[in-house]
């Protein structure tokens, strides 16, 4: 990621884009007017640690709307040349106003940062995809409850049969992978004797895409 910035829900020289020149400035770290950020990355600091620059220090900005920027690049693309990028988008909730720490959020981050090493390189590369692309799901597509869990864990495929099943832990280490024989769209497991922790579900439907999703195993 080259910069990562904001804009505003308004029509201020930092506000709404509303031609491609304001779009483009945005993306290479500009203003509307074309005045320079004076930044690459936004609000780098945890906000529980008033020495770091964040949102809140070393003056809180006003309650508004803003609107989140990332951007990378540029980048040259030849003829059949292929390139492979992943991004993941972290939100968590229930934070303390107006000064919340990081520390759930670098959770999830080391979390995804995980999964993504975990899947295999068939499943993220486009060098084997390049006449279409893998779909891996949303947890739209795969329901996990309850969640979190302490005994039996009900997996269910929204749309598509699943045939195999695989649960890593937050090492990466694979914690069962099972076929399933009989192809179906609900699963119940048993996790209770799972030690507490975060763990990751995938599965393989029968049309060959993958769904995924989180769960947290909790003491009895």
């Amino acid at each position: 990621m080259k910069y990562s910035g904001y804009y505003k829900n308004d029509a201020t020289a930092q506000g709404n884009p509303i031609s491609s020149t304001h779009f483009y400035n945005y993306l290479t770290g500009l203003w509307k007017d074309s005045t320079q950020w004076s930044f690459s990355y936004v609000f780098p600091g945890s906000p529980c640690d008033s020495p770091q620059l964040s949102m809140v220090y070393p003056v809180q900005l006003p309650f508004q709307d803003y609107r989140a920027i990332q951007s990378f690049g540029a980048m040259t693309l030849a003829p059949n040349e292929c390139k492979d990028m992943t991004i993941a988008v972290i939100t968590t909730f229930n934070s303390v106003y107006p000064n919340p720490c990081f520390d759930n959020i670098q959770i999830s981050i080391d979390s995804v940062k995980l999964l993504h090493n975990s899947l295999t390189t068939s499943v993220l590369s486009c060098h084997n995809n390049t006449l279409g692309v893998v779909n891996i799901e949303s947890d739209k597509s795969l329901r996990l409850f309850p969640n979190p869990i302490n005994g039996e864990l009900i997996i269910e495929s929204i749309e598509v049969k699943m045939k195999l099943l695989v649960i890593q832990n937050l090492l990466g280490e694979t914690i069962l992978q099972q076929p399933i024989m009989q192809k179906t769209n609900k699963l119940n497991l048993d996790v209770s004797q799972l030690p507490s922790g975060i763990y990751f579900i995938r599965a393989e439907l029968v049309d060959g895409k993958i769904v995924s999703g989180k769960v947290v195993k909790i003491k009895p």
